[in-house]
Parts: C-alpha cells; structure tokens; sequence
C-alpha cells in the first residue's frame, strides 16, 4: 500500500473522534453564585436529568434537549459553544418598576465519542428604582455539569 494511500485513509477516518448521539444523563457539578435568590450552596450538585443529544452529521453543531428547550451548540473539533439570546424579564407586569437582563454562554469540551463536560456563565442586571426591593441585584453565577451517553 503506498504512502499517500495510508495517508488518505488516516485522514479521511477522522482522526478517530464521532460524538454519538442519543439520551445524555447529564449531572451538575460545583456552582457559585453571588445572585440574592441563591441558597447559598456552593459546591458538589447532585442534580442530574436525562437529555436528548444530536450532533449533526458534518460534526458542526449539536442540540442539547428538543423542543422549545434545546440548545443549539456549534462544534469546532471537540469544543462546545453554546450562547444563548438575553433574556428581558419586565417585573412592571407585576407593579414594579424593574427590568431585569439575564445573559451568559456556555462552552465545554467532548472528553470522549460518548461524554461531554460544560462549563456556564451568567449574569443578571436590573434596572430600575424597585430592583433592590425586590430582590433583583447585578450578580453573577457559574457552573460545571457532565455528561455521559446513557446505557
């Protein structure tokens, strides 16, 4: 076999890395928050759900979740960028004079074709003369979760 047939065939394999999709268990890891509505826990989560994963055929992009709920990544090589539109929360429909902004980014890594791991970031502002009163202060919040394709 020649050289540049070898070559090829290393190549055109990928170098090994194919996502798989399917039902993810995906569990959070440690958080920290500085947002008033925070129970104040930092730490090791215990919470996990179990989520649909579709990662596109030309490996471009993912989609975690379906439906209205999904979030859609693109993929470059084995990172994960998943930006999400801010979130506009007008509290005058409730009588007070706030507008809170929620905005953040997730990203991660595939580790392996069957687990992911993420990092997220968010941050919340208020304006307004009732954010304080209500409880909507400037804060941050982050977070860590994996992922494992279910058996």
């Amino acid at each position: 076999m020649s050289r540049t047939l070898v070559l090829a065939s290393v190549l055109l394999a990928g170098c090994g890395f194919h996502p798989v999709s399917g039902v993810y268990v995906i569990t959070a890891g440690e958080s920290e928050s500085d947002c008033a509505t925070d129970t104040g826990d930092t730490g090791e989560g215990d919470d996990t759900s179990e989520e649909q994963v579709t990662v596109a055929e030309d490996l471009e992009s993912m989609t975690i979740g379906e439906g209205d709920e999904a979030l859609d990544c693109s993929l470059d090589g084995r990172i994960i960028d998943c930006p999400f539109e801010p979130m506009v929360v007008d509290m005058s429909d409730y009588g007070f004079d706030a507008i809170a902004t929620v905005t953040g980014d997730i990203t991660g890594e595939w580790i392996s074709d069957t687990a992911f791991e993420l990092d997220m970031a968010s941050s919340v502002t208020c304006e307004g003369a009732d954010c304080a009163k209500i409880g909507l202060e400037d804060c941050e919040a982050t977070g860590t979760a994996t992922a494992e394709l279910k058996e």
